[in-house]
């Protein structure tokens, strides 16, 4: 299933408690989709991939 990240923050929400996270695999261009997000971290998967697929792809991370 694909979702912006705030439509799966907005369907998580009360499911994570304070102090964990919320992992994403996301791809492309994520600088609109991250605008507005407090406490995320983008985690490039290239340092551990080397298939073109995850050329695009990131761990998104976000805090709560």
């Amino acid at each position: 299933m694909q979702a912006p990240l705030p439509e799966l923050l907005n369907w998580t929400r009360n499911s994570i408690k304070r102090g964990g996270s919320l992992l994403a695999l996301k791809g492309g261009d994520l600088t609109e989709e991250l605008k507005g997000i407090k406490n995320v971290a983008e985690h490039d998967l290239t340092k551990y991939f080397t298939e073109p697929y995850f050329e695009t792809k990131k761990v998104v991370e976000v805090l709560f």
